[in-house]
């Protein structure tokens, strides 16, 4: 199995060096067709279907495992990138937002961050890779059992992160909540949403969300076959100010799906990206 291992990642950077000395518009249509795949571009292939009023009536996922995520964020563990002038990490789909938020949260005790969705502590990687001003952290991750293995195993040396296949107890206070990727596949995410208030963050960052302003509803990702949904942002800020939280900073994302297949009043292609500060 290692040596298995150790030959992808020699394929692999041996692909990269030879990609890398391409001309510019070759190397950037690569990593265009790389990205979203030959077929899907010739054929326009919509990225969701349906529309449903809850999980319950969408359609079960046809996924018979989580094994499909242990391999993303094995991947994405592995495809960390830096920029070859400075050094400097590469993050994109508004990832560099936890490691500002952090910055500026910092201070001479160690900053609690709460990642619910974490994967394998990809976003624990990138806040050590682009900040200095954190000398302490406590890190803890909530994902599914078989995600939390891999990060286990992948930090097994780190003591400032730790996985947990539940959300802790209210009891826990943390300085910044964290999520990205993760609020719109859970079953009810406004109590979710809504949970994240308990712990008395300074801050609730909640990156790469699909919202709307009309009507929340439930899609399926086709790619996997998976539900999600897509969140109304008015109901969202009302929770928030209620449990005492101002809506601080609020833009949309960099990803555009194809929802062509969609009526206009639910063709939303991108996601959002929040940060709620504590009044």
């Amino acid at each position: 199995m290692l040596t298995t291992v150790r030959k992808n990642k020699g394929i692999k950077h041996f692909a990269k060096r030879l990609v890398g000395r391409l001309p510019w518009g070759f190397r950037k249509s690569v990593a265009f067709v790389g990205a979203y795949g030959l077929v899907n571009l010739l054929a326009s292939r919509p990225s969701f279907v349906g529309i449903y009023r809850s999980f319950d009536e969408a359609p079960r996922s046809r996924q018979k495992n989580n094994e499909y995520l242990v391999d993303g964020a094995t991947l994405n563990l592995d495809a960390q990138k830096f920029d070859d002038a400075t050094g400097l990490p590469l993050l994109r789909n508004s990832h560099s937002l936890l490691p500002l938020t952090a910055s500026m949260l910092a201070g001479p005790n160690p900053i609690r961050i709460l990642d619910v969705g974490g994967a394998g502590g990809v976003d624990f990687a990138n806040l050590l890779n682009a900040t200095s001003a954190l000398a302490n952290i406590q890190y803890q991750v909530v994902d599914l059992p078989e995600v939390c293995a891999l990060g286990r195993r992948h930090w097994v040396n780190d003591q400032r992160i730790s996985f947990a296949e539940a959300m802790p107890s209210e009891a826990n206070e943390f300085d910044l909540i964290y999520s990205s990727w993760a609020v719109q596949y859970f079953a009810e995410p406004l109590q979710l949403v809504e949970r994240l208030t308990a712990y008395r963050a300074k801050a609730i960052l909640l990156i790469n969300v699909p919202f709307t302003t009309k009507g929340a509803f439930v899609r399926m990702q086709i790619n996997k076959m998976i539900r999600s949904w897509v969140l109304n942002l008015p109901d969202v800020e009302r929770i928030m100010r209620c449990h005492g939280y101002v809506l601080s900073f609020h833009a949309g994302g960099d990803v555009d799906h194809n929802v062509d297949n969609y009526p206009p009043e639910y063709r939303v292609s991108n996601v959002s990206n929040l940060l709620f500060l504590r009044a």
